[in-house]
């Protein structure tokens, strides 16, 4: 027997899993599960999955848990960036404290492979720290550092000297960058070869990127090895604890067990 009476499912979001589960529970489960896909809204023009779209911060755990109470969610999947540890964390905490069943959508992390020539750190701090090391010892040329990181975290590396930076944005600036920044524009997925031209034609040097799996920003990776470009990797910061899958399908049976009856008599 079809189930009548829609539960509500609130899929933090932000990453392109999100919108591919999105996209696969509204076809598959069809009105029996309503998917609330919340955005952090710093993307003027994001990716727009299906079902109910909000934007902006809950404004903290009590916020995200006054939304699951006023809402009626039954259930979180937290699919949202394996850097954006705040409210990933909040997640877990507002779910335990209204006693909701939550699931992470987790990308593959990537894995080392012989001829990538990585420097692994912790964080952004020790990335810049990093970065500063081989500017000193670059006997007064400059480096070119195609800087993958996102816009929100790039003002460790402005200061430090004899540094040329590329930085890929997915919206336009509307302010002048500094002298030592070049803004390219671009979404992804890349490919390989999109990115061994990009690589090749701002003649970078050294790729610093934060380890953040997946396929989509993957090629930027490859590239790399296939240039022997040093990487400068930043590690991904401590996983919550909770049920955690990293393909679309999984989510998909986990949302079956915890949100619907059985399909057909």
């Amino acid at each position: 027997m079809i189930r009548r009476s829609s539960k509500r499912l609130l899929l933090l979001g932000g990453t392109g899993e999100a919108v591919a589960l999105a996209e696969a529970a509204h076809k598959y489960f069809g009105k029996d599960v309503e998917v609330i896909t919340s955005l952090a809204g710093r993307t003027r023009h994001p990716l727009s999955p299906p079902g109910t779209v909000r934007m902006g911060g809950f404004g903290g755990v009590d916020g995200l848990t006054a939304f699951l109470r006023d809402e009626n969610i039954d259930a979180i999947i937290d699919a949202t960036h394996p850097f954006a540890a705040q409210i990933s964390r909040h997640a877990r905490l507002a779910a335990e404290s209204e006693g909701l069943p939550r699931l992470i959508l987790a990308r593959p992390p990537w894995q080392q492979h012989a001829g990538d020539k990585w420097t692994v750190v912790e964080d952004v701090s020790a990335a810049a720290a990093a970065v500063s090391t081989l500017a000193g010892k670059n006997l007064g040329l400059r480096l070119k550092i195609f800087l993958t990181i996102g816009s929100q975290e790039v003002e460790p590396f402005l200061a430090i000297a004899g540094v040329d930076y590329i930085l890929r944005q997915i919206d336009p600036v509307k302010e002048t960058p500094p002298a030592n920044v070049q803004i390219i524009i671009g979404r992804g997925p890349f490919t390989r070869e999109k990115e061994i031209g990009t690589l090749t034609q701002h003649k970078v040097q050294i790729l610093v990127s934060k380890a953040s799996g997946g396929t989509a920003t993957y090629p930027k990776i490859e590239a790399a090895r296939t240039l022997e470009i040093p990487v400068i990797m930043i590690s991904r910061p401590p996983v919550e604890t909770g049920d955690t899958v990293t393909e679309v399908s999984a989510a998909l049976e986990w949302i079956e067990q915890k949100l619907t009856d059985e399909r057909h008599e």
